[in-house]
């Protein structure tokens, strides 16, 4: 009798038990730990981490030597440790471990167009289209393009819609190629693909921005491939600069933005004469293309940038959109309900001047460097700006950056291995993979973690981690040995 009442007993704590496991299974879905508990956490972990290491002395030198060791491992092996990390935050959590207790489709809630390589065809049958065969003035229907995109989209015209799309994710698949793998190879001494440029040109083919490049049949790559390919040409063949001149022409008037690569048009940081010329050619030859459709055509394309950039504020208030003045109004709009507050200015004001001097600072390490070959920090640095500045740039503005990191690290130097580079490249790497992501996989994980709507929109832009591969490019600039240089081989 005992028995059975013992036995009785046992089995109604174990459903008891079971019920509160099942019960704080279901709960657990939905729970977020608070932003108090995550910093204490992290604190705690620093002041015990002190406290073991004045009170032990094998805790000193395991941390002796876990510094020896980070210091001996390849620096490949930091930037991927990196993308892991933002591999699980954006990607492994939200898809499996999110709140609802269910998959959730990769890229579900991205805005999508009803049909593909919408950007595309207003380019080629509201605009091109339109100047050669219906108006015959330059006509801007969406966005302000120079008038040289309206020529380079008539290439597009003999096609049907679909052709038409088909051809130019096809020409955009092909520079993604030529700059994610082929000038790298050009550029490695041995003359082949070494593991960080394939890691990029890999994890690029599947990235966010570079899908919504597609999507949108967008031209962002076709303009940076051929400025980073006026790069290669300028320094491997210094005989035919003047077809590295005319790439880099073409690239700006697709998109007036690559100009920032100028600065990769220098061999010699102390040739302030020949710079100056080199500049005074590409400028004039960059003006002169403006007029290609004609004077009065001119004016109007400065007419359309004038009001697009007085209503940039207003365009630019979207997720999806990663410059400063973006971040700011979408800060704003977080904490006061208002979207271009005049008092949230100085804000704008300030992360500009902090990118600029950071900028500033490797545009400097450059000239003291004064190495052969392009300054691979400063390319960063010149991709990174190109995304941060302008009012309005978009998701699919974000596809350039694998085909920039490939070529920044297509031939490394011998690498001085210490902590502080191991942590620039995890950093570099964690920004990198955060970028690949959208938002709408950030947003999720955002919520599972954070309470507060202003640091969820900290974790789901990508200007957090724009600034921060900034900051990685001002890190690296700092160590000849870790700055990419790439050798010229005329």
């Amino acid at each position: 009798m005992q028995f059975k009442v013992d036995g009785f007993i046992f089995h109604l704590l174990m459903e008891v038990l079971l019920v509160k496991m099942a019960a704080y299974t279901r709960s657990a879905w939905h729970w977020k730990p608070s932003m108090f508990l995550v910093f204490a956490s992290l604190l705690f972990l620093i002041i015990a981490s002190v406290m073991l290491g004045k009170k032990n002395l094998w805790v000193a030198q395991g941390l002796f030597k876990i510094r020896e060791w980070i210091a001996l491992q390849p620096m490949g092996i930091w930037v991927v440790a990196g993308f892991f990390i933002s591999y699980v935050l954006f990607f492994f959590i939200p898809i499996f471990l999110n709140t609802r207790g269910v998959m959730l489709q990769n890229l579900g809630d991205v805005p999508t167009t009803m049909l593909v390589g919408s950007d595309h065809q207003v380019i080629v049958e509201g605009m091109s289209r339109d100047f050669f065969f219906t108006e015959p003035k330059f006509v801007i229907r969406a966005y302000p393009y120079p008038p040289f995109t309206l020529l380079f989209h008539t290439m597009f015209l003999p096609f049907h819609s679909v052709g038409s799309y088909w051809a130019i994710s096809f020409l955009t698949l092909t520079a993604f190629a030529l700059v994610g793998f082929f000038i790298p190879v050009q550029f490695n001494q041995q003359k082949k693909m070494t593991i960080l440029p394939t890691f990029y040109f890999i994890t690029g083919l599947f990235s966010y921005g570079f899908q919504f490049e597609l999507e949108r049949g967008q031209f962002n790559l076709i303009s940076v491939s051929l400025a980073l390919t006026s790069i290669w040409i300028f320094h491997k063949y210094p005989k035919i600069r003047w077809l590295s001149y005319l790439f880099f022409t073409m690239a700006v008037q697709l998109k007036m933005y690559p100009l920032i690569f100028i600065l990769g048009l220098i061999d010699n940081w102390q040739d302030w004469k020949g710079i100056s010329k080199r500049f005074v050619l590409l400028g004039v030859m960059n003006f002169v293309t403006l007029f290609i459709l004609g004077y009065k055509n001119f004016i109007t394309y400065l007419q359309v940038i004038k009001q697009y950039a007085a209503d940039g504020a207003a365009t630019s208030n979207w997720i999806g959109g990663h410059s400063i003045s973006a971040f700011v109004n979408l800060l704003s709009a977080t904490i006061t309900g208002e979207y271009v507050n005049p008092d949230w200015v100085w804000l704008q004001i300030l992360f500009t001047l902090i990118v600029l001097i950071c900028f500033a600072i490797i545009v400097y390490r450059a000239y003291k460097q004064n190495l052969p070959g392009p300054n691979a920090a400063l390319l960063l640095g010149c991709a990174v700006l190109a995304q941060l500045l302008p009012s309005v740039s978009f998701d699919y503005t974000l596809s350039m950056m694998p085909v920039v990191l490939a070529l920044v690290f297509s031939d490394i130097r011998k690498i001085d291995r210490g902590l502080s580079a191991s942590i620039f490249l995890l950093i570099l790497g964690m920004a990198y993979g955060s970028v690949q992501f959208s938002f709408t996989q950030k947003l999720v994980t955002a919520e599972m973690l954070f309470i507060n709507p202003s640091m969820i929109l900290l974790l789901v832009s990508a200007f957090p981690a724009l600034f921060l591969l900034m900051v990685s490019a001002l890190g690296l600039g700092f160590s000849q040995n870790i700055t990419t240089q790439m050798k010229s081989q005329p």
